[in-house]
């Protein structure tokens, strides 16, 4: 009851006073274990909170504490915040399979699971569950085995790894005891532990070639620096005898762009530990695609520099952000002897590793938006780079060669699957599924292909959705792993689905679910606007005869008229489509937010932009302190910019 008052109080430090104390008592009490779980997510320590909050779980009986809940919601989003989603989708899996019979409960745990799985810029490899331990009943140690997933079943986390353990200790590392033991790594949040555990997997004679390279890319995601993958990114600084000379440089230099000191400031400072502020801030943004395009000036960034005056007691020093190898690190070779600094003193004061995908992925800036009749070719130029980029790319995990070097060496080839997977399934990627056969076939690797006929998400995870064989679909299958696919934003694959459920012969009853199926994926792989305009016009008009919902359609459409110029028929639009459909829930929400800006212009105060009125519902809860069920809706992690620093811990949810 203390710690229940002092959570209402927020007395953070007598909480954990008291806490340590209960536990302390009552070692094996679930609820004590549940508060000190609560007092590790406000200190930052997501694996101990992890840890305890699966022993209160397998420690309770019959029905949780209600504080549980509270636990699970902040311990999720904590663990997006640290980017370890795997284990947020493992917790959030949980929380929706004993989240009771209560309406809020229930629906609270329902909005925090599809927040996390439509992450679109998450890898879809970590918003998918992983494959279950599979059956051992041929092996030695069948029974040990099975005593050990009904200790995971019963989250029994640590007791089934000392099993594990034990297993492995007699008779070795195989496939089934190692899928349990990563189930568990997951639960408690030990991403090193997961990583080791899936690259062991990734040797595993007992499983496929595909089933290993999926584990290879997952543990890529898991941990880039422990897996191998990693390109390490330098913070460096350059000591400059004429700061004057290099200015006049900076300023007419084509290959950068200034950006506002304050934007990057406070990385800057993070970075470097200079407590001054840089004069002056560039971004590097290099031509890219030749001269075809030139009128257009695409340019590609990523990096930036800095210049630092000179101070009482240090020189004039540039401050840079360049990788340690790739195409990136040539241009910035490039740049440092336009800018004469090929001679002057360099000194490496930062590495940080980053994944590789980084680099694989452009984005491309440009001044103008090309004409329909060049997109295509602009957009196939585009990838083509892209391609380019990952063949030549040098890679830790390859011995620091390249894709395009190791072709034909039967050793890496486990390797360029896991890492044209990683690729693909990152979800920032512009190939097309195409494009990635033409790569495998480029690479002489063969892509796998799995009978739709079997559990293939049970087998390889997320990387169903690339390697299911969509010659062997029936129909209903088609349909929901495409609309799995659409939810959860897998790009690539739009197309094949979309031309597969156009060549398939449909009954009465399935040709409209299965047309307005296939405008969805063809509207969403569209990269011409006038043409996706179209496309979403004809998927609205489907959907009102399906009777499914439309105001994200309508609000998307509205957007691409604007977009396009057409603003008044952008107003008309919409206008006519909350007359029709009155009940959808979107437009009434889109309506409740319009009037709220109309009163707060009225009473001269800001109101919503406009744009992101357009942009998909009401705006994120915000704020800090804890978060408890009862008073006001959960957060909804989705919503909310994931923080690649980790946070400090302290970034809990309280009501209002």
């Amino acid at each position: 009851m203390k710690c229940e008052l002092l959570l209402k109080l927020q007395e953070t430090e007598s909480l954990e006073e008291t806490s340590a104390k209960f536990i302390r008592l009552q070692p094996d009490n679930a609820v004590a274990k549940m508060y000190r779980s609560l007092v590790a997510i406000m200190r930052g320590n997501v694996e101990e909170s992890a840890n305890l909050l699966v022993q209160a779980i397998a420690g309770s009986s019959g029905v949780l504490h209600p504080l549980f809940m509270t636990v699970a919601v902040n311990l999720v989003e904590m663990l997006m915040q640290r980017r370890q989603f795997m284990s947020a989708l493992m917790h959030a899996e949980m929380l929706l399979s004993i989240s009771g019979d209560g309406e809020e409960a229930n629906q609270m745990a329902h909005e925090i699971y599809n927040s996390l799985i439509t992450q679109d810029t998450v890898s879809i490899l970590q918003r998918e569950m992983p494959p279950s331990p599979p059956d051992a009943d041929d092996e030695p140690f069948a029974e040990r085995y099975r005593e050990a997933l009904a200790l995971l079943g019963r989250y029994q986390v640590n007791q089934c790894k000392t099993k594990i353990d034990g297993i492995q200790r007699e008779f070795g590392t195989t496939a089934p005891p190692l899928i349990a033991k990563l189930h568990c790594q997951l639960l408690v949040a030990d991403s090193d532990g997961a990583t080791e555990t899936c690259l062991r997997l990734a040797k595993s004679s007992g499983l496929s070639e595909g089933q290993q390279a999926y584990y290879e890319a997952l543990a890529f995601e898991l941990s880039p620096s422990k897996s191998g993958v990693a390109i390490q990114l330098e913070v460096c600084s350059y000591e400059l005898e004429d700061e004057t000379s290099l200015e006049a440089k900076l300023v007419s230099s084509t290959r950068l762009m200034p950006l506002k000191t304050d934007s990057i400031r406070g990385m800057f400072q993070a970075l470097t530990k200079e407590e001054v502020p840089p004069k002056a801030c560039y971004l590097v943004a290099m031509p890219v695609l030749g001269d075809e395009f030139t009128e257009f000036r695409p340019r590609q960034s990523g990096q930036w520099i800095a210049l630092l005056g000179r101070q009482t007691d240090k020189p004039p020093r540039l401050f840079t952000l360049e990788p340690s190898r790739g195409y990136q690190f040539d241009w910035s070779r490039e740049l440092r002897d336009e800018l004469g600094l090929s001679n002057a003193p360099r000194e490496v004061i930062h590495s940080l590793p980053i994944s590789p995908v980084a680099f694989f992925n452009s984005t491309i800036q440009v001044d103008k938006r090309p004409p329909n009749e060049i997109s295509e070719a602009f957009g196939a130029n585009s990838r083509k780079m892209d391609r380019d980029h990952f063949l030549d790319f040098p890679v830790p995990l390859l011995n620091g060669g390249t894709a395009r070097s190791v072709i034909g060496k039967p050793e890496y080839k486990t390797d360029l699957l896991a890492l044209l997977l990683y690729w693909q399934a990152s979800g920032m990627t512009k190939l097309t599924s195409e494009d990635f056969a033409e790569l495998h076939k480029f690479l002489e690797i063969e892509q796998p292909k799995y009978n739709a006929q079997s559990d293939i998400f049970d087998l390889v995870g997320g990387a169903s959705y690339f390697w299911t064989d969509l010659e062997t679909i029936e129909g209903d299958e088609l349909l929901q792993l495409s609309q799995s696919a659409l939810s959860r934003g897998v790009p690539t694959v739009f197309g094949e689905l979309s031309n597969r459920i156009q060549s398939m012969q449909w009954p009465e009853e399935s040709a409209i679910p299965a047309d307005y199926t296939a405008l969805c994926l063809r509207t969403r792989a569209s990269t011409n606007l006038d043409e996706a305009e179209l496309l979403m016009l004809q998927m609205i008009e489907k959907g009102k005869v399906l009777g499914v919902p439309i105001g994200n359609a309508v609000l998307e459409r509205a957007d691409m008229l604007k977009s396009l110029g057409r603003t008044e028929e952008a107003n008309a639009f919409l206008q006519k489509s909350i007359r029709e459909s009155p009940d959808d829930p979107v437009l009434q929400q889109f309506m409740q937010m319009m009037m709220m800006r109309m009163q707060q212009a009225q009473a001269g105060r800001s109101g919503i932009d406009g744009e992101n009125v357009l942009g998909r519902g009401a705006p994120a809860a915000g704020g800090s302190g804890l978060w408890t069920p009862g008073q006001s809706s959960a957060p909804e992690p989705a919503r909310q910019p994931a923080s690649s620093s980790g946070g400090s811990g302290s970034g809990l949810w309280i009501p209002d």
